[in-house]
């Protein structure tokens, strides 16, 4: 799915502050921006998101991912597993996506186009979400690591590892895909604090956007302007 809005003007509220750093809620999104360097040591199929030791306050049904590659969607990813669990959780990985060849199929493994994490020029977004409930998921743990898989669950550690560049709970954003170009377009923000700040943007470019504080950017490459 496509996104991008080139050189559109678009007009919606946007969080500068969000629900505590490490508490996911299903009102709001975890997104982890990355880049890979290859070469690497073997061709990867498998791309791993990893948590480590979570907390889940309350069952959160099923955990969902999207890959981007900028504003281009490459897969999407969901799993009911563990999903009415509560209390301590170990979730290394917390989801994981494949190429449309590999045998992997651990944990149900979204199959995604491998292109351009292959050759190097992804720029790498995940927005991970869930259901129901909430969960504490401290952010200095949030890493990425890929495989060469031989089965369903196996295969050989491909490196060097993805590199997070920045890990962080936002609001959600949900509003038209495409939405249309050189028009006004409407987007709904949950989990974000009451009388947000409204920011204006033009499509340009494809990263964290440090505007006061890091506030939510949607999978359109935007600039926000006060």
């Amino acid at each position: 799915m496509h996104r991008i809005l080139p050189a559109a003007l678009l007009s919606f509220a946007a969080a500068l502050a969000t629900s505590p750093a490490q508490n996911l809620t299903s009102a709001n999104a975890l997104r982890i921006h990355f880049t890979v360097s290859p070469p690497y040591n073997r061709q990867p199929d498998v791309l791993r998101i990893n948590f480590g030791l979570t907390q889940v306050h309350s069952a959160y049904t099923n955990r969902r991912a999207v890959l981007w590659d900028c504003d281009q969607q490459l897969g999407t990813y969901a799993s009911p597993l563990f999903g009415a669990h509560t209390g301590a959780l170990n979730l290394d990985p917390g989801a994981s996506f494949k190429s449309p060849t590999s045998p992997w199929t651990f944990d149900n493994a979204g199959t995604a186009d491998f292109t351009s994490i292959v050759n190097g020029a992804i720029r790498g977004v995940i927005d991970f979400t869930i259901d129901t409930g909430a969960m504490n998921i401290p952010l200095h743990q949030v890493n990425l690591n890929m495989v060469q898989a031989t089965s369903s669950a196996g295969g050989f550690v491909v490196t060097p590892d993805p590199t997070v560049t920045l890990a962080q709970i936002v609001p959600r954003l949900e509003g038209p895909s495409p939405g249309t170009p050189n028009g006004n377009n409407t987007w709904t923000v949950t989990g974000a604090t009451p009388n947000s700040v409204v920011f204006l943007g033009i499509g340009t470019q494809c990263m964290p956007l440090p505007v006061l504080d890091t506030i939510w950017d949607i999978a359109d490459p935007a600039v926000f302007l006060p």
